[in-house]
């Protein structure tokens, strides 16, 4: 008895032990079904598609240069994601990405990203591009800037980001008045905003 529940042990340990995917150079990959993996790497050009309804987990992701993640369904990465040397990550679409640890970008690298971005870790973009299009929430800190795209990025700090303002500015002029400046402005909208200072 003790021999059959070693083995009904050893085969349920077996199962949660994932396997690699790479997507090779130039290449396109869909998952088809649910899947947990220890690596995904992703070749230079190459575009990894998870579908509504799919979610994929892996420990690491490994982007060798330039990656395209066409994203509907979920997608759990567990450790960091570091993206170098001139590298692009690219997550579009309305899916779900959940990082479990930090997300590096630098050294002329670029990070575009589309979806719903839960980084838990910190974000940290240094000599590199940053797009946000849809939602991103780092529970760490975020240090560099947000460079183009309209969607929002909410982070644990929040000095220390281009984070576009809530207020919808319709002009602002400024002129001198004798030993004063005078400033006008007047905003078409403003959204928890209590002050200004300048």
């Amino acid at each position: 008895m003790k021999y059959i529940l070693f083995i009904l042990a050893l085969a349920i340990s077996g199962l949660g032990m994932g396997q690699d995917l790479t997507v090779s150079n130039q290449s396109a990959y869909t998952a088809s079904e649910d899947a947990t993996y220890v690596t995904i790497t992703l070749g230079n050009d190459s575009e990894f598609t998870i579908p509504e309804g799919i979610t994929i987990t892996a420990n690491t992701l490994d982007i060798e240069n330039h990656a395209t993640i066409n994203l509907q369904g979920v997608l759990n990465i567990l450790e960091d994601i570091d993206v170098n040397n001139d590298g692009t990550l690219e997550v579009n679409n309305t899916g779900i990405m959940d990082i479990g640890g930090n997300v590096t970008a630098k050294n002329n690298s670029t990070l575009k990203f589309d979806g719903n971005i839960q980084i838990d870790g910190d974000l940290t973009i240094g000599n590199a591009l940053l797009t946000v299009a849809g939602t991103v929430n780092v529970d760490g800190a975020f240090t560099g800037s947000v460079d183009n795209g309209d969607g929002t990025l909410t982070s644990g700090n929040f000095n220390n980001y281009n984070q576009p303002l809530p207020v919808k500015l319709l002009y602002a002029s400024a002129s001198a008045q004798q030993e004063t400046i005078e400033v006008k402005w007047a905003t078409a909208s403003e959204t928890n905003n209590d002050f200004y200072t300048i």
